[in-house]
């Protein structure tokens, strides 16, 4: 029996090995099969959608609310960063991916249509590390050989805002 390894993923994900039945059909070899890890290997992109104007995290938009809501916005100054990261190789994004940070491979203030593998971002080749997008304090220190860029200062009130404005 003569076998075959697909190559185009619309037959076949992840190169699995098929039999050349005689009927024309190319029925699973389940010994080949059941030795692998059965992985999608179709990377479906991410969808955004337009740029999300007046940020609701923005220092402006949060002193506006506080007046709107409580009369005065003295409590409201930037606490948080929204920053981007583009990592040469694969040391630094190594070392990204092991910090604490919740990163995006897409920009934040941006209407998501549909969340998927990757993010295709423009001008980035397939080869190259895209940015990363996150959200950080106002003092954090990015490691001295990742690039790094500031996009925004943010205002993200916590529990105790909260709790001190109900009581």
């Amino acid at each position: 029996m003569e076998t075959a390894k697909v190559k185009n993923s619309t037959e076949a994900s992840s190169g699995y090995v098929l039999n050349k039945g005689g009927s024309g059909t190319l029925p699973a070899c389940r010994e080949e099969l059941e030795s692998e890890t059965l992985i999608d290997s179709v990377s479906i992109p991410t969808v955004l959608g337009y740029q999300l104007v007046g940020n609701p995290y923005s220092v402006s938009v949060m002193q506006q609310a506080s007046v709107n809501l409580y009369g005065n916005n003295a409590q409201i100054v930037a606490n948080k960063k929204y920053v981007r990261f583009k990592p040469a190789n694969e040391q630094p994004l190594k070392v990204l991916a092991e910090s604490e940070l919740n990163l995006f491979d897409y920009p934040l203030d941006r209407e998501v249509i549909s969340d998927n593998d990757y993010y295709p971002q423009p001008g980035i080749g397939a080869e190259e590390i895209s940015w990363l997008y996150t959200v950080v304090d106002m003092n954090y220190t990015p490691p001295a050989d990742i690039p790094y860029e500031i996009l925004q200062e943010l205002y993200v009130p916590g529990m105790i805002y909260y709790l001190n404005k109900r009581l």
